[in-house]
C-alpha cells in the first residue's frame, strides 16, 4: 500500500488501519498501491553445480528463471537431483523457472557425481557424504597411474554403501581406516620381486609366496586385500637377518577382513646380532590378519619389534606373533597398546607400559607372559577372563596365559553380577568403612576410579538403582 486519501487528503495509518473524521461533505477515498520487491538468494554451500537467477529481487507474480550449470569434470557426471525455492521443488521445463512468492527467496540445489565401472553404477551423494554402488558383477580393478574416478572425490567421501549384486571389490578401491570406516586408499600393487621400496601406500591383491626380506624404506601403510595371501618364508643365516623392514609400519585391511601377511624367518647362526620377523620404527594395525613367527637361536629375536618412541599399537584386525627365544611381541624403547583387534602372543614387552583396552565384544587378547614397567587396563574399562575381572593397574602375573576379552558392565553394579541393586551400594559402604575387600574391577564398575572411594559414591550407586 502506497497511499490512502479521503478528497486528496492523505491518511495516515495507524497499526496498519486507516481512519478519518468525516467532514460536512461528500468524500471520495482513493487508494494507491505499489507492487513489494522481495529478495532472491542462492544457497552459498550448493556443491556439484553453479546457479545464477536473471534477477535478485522480484516482485509477486513475477516471473524468475534459474540457470543450473553443473561442474565440469573429466572423471565424473553431475546429475541434477533437484532445484528448489524455498523448499518447494522447480519443476525442469527445458530450463526451471517460477513464480516469485510475496516472500523473500532462497535457491537451493542437489546433485550427485555418478559414473560407470565395468556393469557398475556409482553414485556420490554430498549430502550424505556417502558412495553407493549398485548393478550385478564386479567393480573393476584400478591401478595408481588409472584411479578410481570416486578417488578424486575420497577427501568428501565418509561413507560407502555396496548394494546386493556387487560380486567384487576391485583393487585399488577401498580399505578400513583408523577410524573403522571404509575409505578410498592411493596405492601401489607389491609385486613379488619387490625388495626395496619408498614411502606410499601398497596393496596386495593376489597370492604371493616370496623368499626374500623386503624393506620400505619409510613411512608405509599395507593393505590386505580380502581373500589374499602375502607369504614371506625367509631362511637366513646372517647376523642381522629381518624379513620385513620398515621406519614405521601400518597394516590395514578391506571390509572382510580376510586379507592375510604370513612371516616365517628361520635363523641358525648362534653368533647372529639381530633377527626379526617385522623391524620398525613404529608399528601399528588396523586390520588384516598378520602372523610372525621366528625361529633362532639368539635372544635378539623378537617375531614383530618396533624400536622407536611409537612403539606398537593394536587397534584391529590379528596378529599372532611367536618367537623361539625371544617376544612375539616387543616395544623396544616405547610402549604397546592395544585397543582391539584378536592378539595372540608368546610374550609381550615393553620398556614403558602395556595398555590394553579392547573396544568391541569381539576383541581379545592372549599372552603367555607380560614384560613391562606398568600393565594397565585402560580407565573405565573392566576385562574379563572366564569368571575373573581386571581393570587399572595390573600386575603381569595375574593376565599370563589367559584369554581376555572386554566385559560390559552395568555402572553401579558393584559386586559385577550383572545386575544393579541396593547391595551394590551396601558393599561399598562396607569397603569404604574397611568391612569388605574390592577389587580395582569392583571399584571401576561402582563408578571409583583413580580417586578415594567416599559416601558420595554410595550416593550415586543409590541414585543408578532408583532409576533403573
Amino acid at each position: 500500500m502506497k497511499s490512502v486519501k479521503y478528497n486528496n487528503t492523505e491518511i495516515a495509518p495507524q497499526n496498519g488501519v486507516y481512519s478519518f473524521k468525516m467532514p460536512t461533505e461528500e468524500v471520495t477515498v482513493t487508494a494507491e498501491f505499489e507492487l513489494k520487491d522481495y529478495s532472491i538468494t542462492i544457497d552459498p554451500d550448493i556443491w556439484g553445480a553453479t546457479l545464477t537467477v536473471d534477477k535478485t529481487t522480484a516482485h509477486m507474480g513475477e516471473t524468475v528463471t534459474v540457470t543450473v550449470v553443473p561442474n565440469d569434470d573429466p572423471h565424473y557426471y553431475i546429475k541434477t537431483e533437484n532445484v528448489k525455492y524455498n523448499g518447494i521443488e522447480i519443476p525442469n521445463n527445458n530450463g526451471y523457472s517460477f513464480i516469485m512468492p510475496a516472500e523473500n527467496v532462497e535457491i537451493t540445489g542437489r546433485f550427485t557425481a555418478n559414473g560407470i565401472s565395468g556393469d557398475i553404477i556409482w553414485e556420490y551423494d554430498h549430502d550424505t557424504k556417502t558412495v553407493t554402488f549398485t548393478g550385478n558383477g564386479a567393480i573393476i580393478d584400478y591401478t595408481p597411474e588409472d584411479p578410481s574416478p570416486w578417488s578424486y572425490l575420497k577427501d568428501d567421501i565418509t561413507a560407502i554403501k555396496i548394494e546386493q549384486g556387487i560380486t567384487k571389490i576391485g583393487t585399488y578401491a577401498f580399505y578400513i581406516n583408523e577410524n573403522g570406516e571404509e575409505a578410498v586408499i592411493d596405492a601401489y600393487k607389491l609385486s613379488a620381486n619387490d625388495t626395496k621400496l619408498d614411502k606410499g601406500a601398497y596393496f596386495v591383491d593376489t597370492d604371493m609366496e616370496i623368499a626374500h626380506s623386503i624393506e620400505f624404506r619409510a613411512d608405509t601403510k599395507l593393505l590386505l586385500c580380502d581373500g589374499t595371501k602375502l607369504n614371506i618364508t625367509l631362511n637366513d643365516n646372517s647376523a642381522n637377518a629381518l624379513a620385513l623392514k620398515a621406519a614405521s609400519l601400518a597394516v590395514y585391511g578391506q571390509k572382510e577382513q580376510t586379507g592375510k601377511l604370513q612371516i616365517t624367518l628361520n635363523n641358525t647362526d648362534t653368533t647372529a646380532i639381530m633377527v626379526n620377523g617385522i623391524y620398525c620404527d613404529e608399528y601399528k594395525q588396523y586390520g588384516g590378519n598378520v602372523t610372525a613367527n621366528v625361529n633362532a637361536e639368539i635372544a635378539n629375536s623378537d617375531a614383530v619389534c618396533a624400536i622407536g618412541k611409537g612403539g606398537i599399537e593394536i587397534c584391529g584386525g590379528a596378529l599372532n606373533a611367536d618367537s623361539q627365544k625371544a617376544d612375539g611381541i616387543s616395544a623396544f624403547n616405547y610402549s604397546v597398546v592395544v585397543s582391539g583387534g584378536n592378539v595372540t602372543a608368546d610374550s609381550i614387552y615393553a620398556a614403558r607400559n602395556i595398555t590394553l583396552s579392547l573396544e568391541n565384544a569381539k576383541d581379545s587378547i592372549f599372552a603367555e607372559e607380560y614384560k613391562a614397567k606398568a600393565i594397565s587396563i585402560a580407565d573405565e574399562r573392566i576385562l574379563k577372563a572366564d569368571n575373573e575381572f581386571f581393570a587399572g593397574k595390573v600386575d603381569k602375573t595375574e593376565l599370563s596365559g589367559k584369554t581376555l576379552a572386554k566385559y560390559d558392565y552395568v555402572k553401579g553394579d558393584t559386586d559385577l553380577d550383572g545386575t544393579l541393586e541396593d547391595k551394590d551400594a551396601a558393599l561399598l559402604l562396607k569397603y569404604i568403612n574397611g568391612t569388605a575387600a574390592l577389587s580395582n574391577a569392583n571399584l571401576v564398575a561402582a563408578g571409583v576410579q583413580n580417586k578415594e572411594a567416599d559416601i558420595l559414591d554410595v550416593i550415586a550407586v543409590l541414585k543408578l538403582h532408583q532409576a533403573d
